[in-house]
This record gives C-alpha cells, structure tokens and sequence, in this order.
C-alpha cells in the first residue's frame, strides 16, 4: 500500500513536470524544438551529443538495462462533456501528452523493472454521481494507482471520499479547499 502511493506521487510529479514542459515548448511538425532561426534549441543539441557519447563510449561501465516489463494505470476522471468539458477535455489531451512524452523517453525504471504509463479517462458528465461510478470502476476493474481529475468541485468533493477506501491517490483539480 505505502509502495502505490509513493510511486502515485512520484508519478505524479513526472507527469506534472512533462505538462507544463509540453506546455512551454514551440514545437514544429516533427516534434522538435526550434529558436527563432529554426535551428534545434542548445538543449535538444546537448541531448543529442549525449546520446551519442553512450553509443560511442568503449569504457568499462555496463549498464545493466531493466530485465521485467510492466504497466502502470493511471486513471483520469473529467467532464468530457457537460458544463466543464473545456477544462475536462484540455486536462485530458494534456495528461496524454504527459504519458506519451513519458512513454517515449522509456517509461519509469524502478529497480530491476521498467513499465510503461496507460491512461484510462472516464467522462464524469459534470454529475457526481458518475464521477463515483467512474472512480469505483478506475479502482475495481482497471486497478488504477492514482486518479488525476476531475475540474469541477461538486464531482471532486463527491468522489474523494471512495479514494480513501480504495487506498487509491488523487491529484484534484478542482478549486473548493475542501
């Protein structure tokens, strides 16, 4: 239980970090970052070099690469339609970002293992009541690990409760303190 929440949190702030760098960069069709000039940033260059010094280095250092695979859900309640489906599906595209960016850059590596991040999104249609119904079926059929969502504070207030009792974190959105 203590080892979910800790990866829930870590993982959270991994994909707290990769939106708002998603959110900052100027990308061009090919996903890379250009300047004014339309030349690759001085970041992406050194990423680069970097890359290709691992492949070109001949000293002694093994790398001993992770031996087992998993996958880690991550579960996403918004309103995808209903009143709040603006800001429910901006935090939709933008948690996918997130785990795509994740996924690509060769997921998370704890210990010996490397998984890979899934998203499963769940439209609340700004009723609590189906903001309940998507948390129990997050917890109950897809064994998620942290829930991120919802926007609104009537839904967020109503499910956080059951999180407790599924033992599951949650990264609200919403704005009532409560």
């Amino acid at each position: 239980m203590k080892k979910n929440k800790i990866l829930a949190i870590f993982l959270t702030l991994v994909m707290v970090v990769s939106m708002l760098a998603a959110c900052s960069k100027g990308n061009d069709s090919k996903g890379t970052t250009n300047n004014s000039s339309g030349q690759q940033s001085n970041v992406e260059q050194k990423q680069e070099e970097k890359k290709e010094e691992k492949t070109d280095s001949s000293d002694n250092k093994t790398e001993t690469p992770a031996t087992k695979t998993g996958v880690i859900k991550i579960g996403a309640i918004h309103d995808l339609s209903g009143s709040g489906s603006v800001l429910g599906n901006a935090s939709v595209q933008g948690h996918k970002l997130a785990v795509e960016d994740i996924n690509n850059a060769g997921g998370v590596t704890i210990g010996d293992t490397t998984y890979s991040l899934e998203l499963i999104a769940y439209d609340c249609k700004s009723d609590p009541n189906e903001g309940i119904s998507a948390l129990k079926r997050l917890a109950e059929v897809d064994n998620v690990v942290l829930v991120l969502g919802p926007s609104l504070s009537n839904v967020g207030l109503a499910t956080a409760p059951y999180t407790d009792e599924y033992g599951i974190s949650f990264l609200g959105q919403f704005g009532d303190p409560r």
